[in-house]
């Protein structure tokens, strides 16, 4: 018995992005834009807390959304112009680092700059999440949808009807 694989019903481009979850646990992209290029990649969990952290003296100013925007840029960036080290830590504290990355990304570029690499990465989020909705499909289609009971396995009728049937073939 053969058994089919259970990526082979996703569309390519899903499949590209279930499988990037799958081995890296994110999800990247690399582009060019104005003579530079760019690779960003999908926040965890707590990069996105962070970005919260660092833009919190923002909250319910009109540069709030901006400064989400710049913030989720500043760490969802991982090379700049195919350098790592465009903004290396300055310590081993999390939120030190994002502040940095923040810091970095507003005081040397420009919106326009910020908002094109944030539609990427709103992109790309995109493409997460269809990903994993295509995974709980899988899964939740993968799950027996039907769980016998005992009484279940025989044939309904009553016990002379079972046995009948049973002998006659």
């Amino acid at each position: 018995m053969t058994e089919t694989d259970p990526f082979s019903t996703f569309k390519p481009e899903v499949r590209q992005s279930v499988e990037g979850l799958i081995w890296l646990g994110y999800l990247e992209d690399s582009f060019e834009f104005c003579g530079h290029q760019f690779k960003i990649r999908t926040l965890y969990g707590n990069e996105e807390l962070l970005a919260a952290k660092v833009t919190k003296e923002y909250t319910e100013t009109l540069g709030q959304a901006k400064a989400w925007g710049w913030a989720n840029v500043a760490l969802a960036l991982t090379e700049v112009d195919h350098r790592d080290d465009f903004c290396p830590p300055i310590g081993p504290n999390p939120e030190e680092y994002a502040k940095a990355r923040f810091n970095y990304v507003t005081g040397k570029w420009f919106w326009p700059l910020a908002e094109y690499i944030f539609e990427r990465y709103a992109q790309l989020a995109i493409r997460q999440r269809e990903a994993i909705d295509a995974l709980r499909d899988l899964s939740a289609g993968s799950l027996r949808t039907f769980s016998p009971s005992v009484d279940s396995l025989n044939v309904p009728g009553t016990s002379s009807e079972q046995i009948d049937s049973e002998t006659s073939s």
